[in-house]
């Protein structure tokens, strides 16, 4: 596996981790009784989060 490759398949492996993260924290706030609007808004941010902390630690790992 190339450099290259290898780091297209970290960030896909990122991404799909955040998704999974994103999608629970919005399912946990729907059931504890928001609105739609509140439960994207949670998940966008679990998404970025989740994606930041996920890239921080492939980098440090691979460096």
């Amino acid at each position: 596996m190339s450099s290259r490759e290898r780091k297209v398949f970290y960030a896909a492996i990122a991404v799909l981790l955040s998704c999974v993260v994103a999608l629970a924290s919005a399912i946990l706030k729907g059931y504890a009784g928001a609105n739609l609007a509140e439960c994207v808004i949670q998940g966008a941010a679990a998404f970025a989060t989740s994606m930041t902390v996920t890239l921080a630690v492939i980098v440090y790992l691979t460096v």
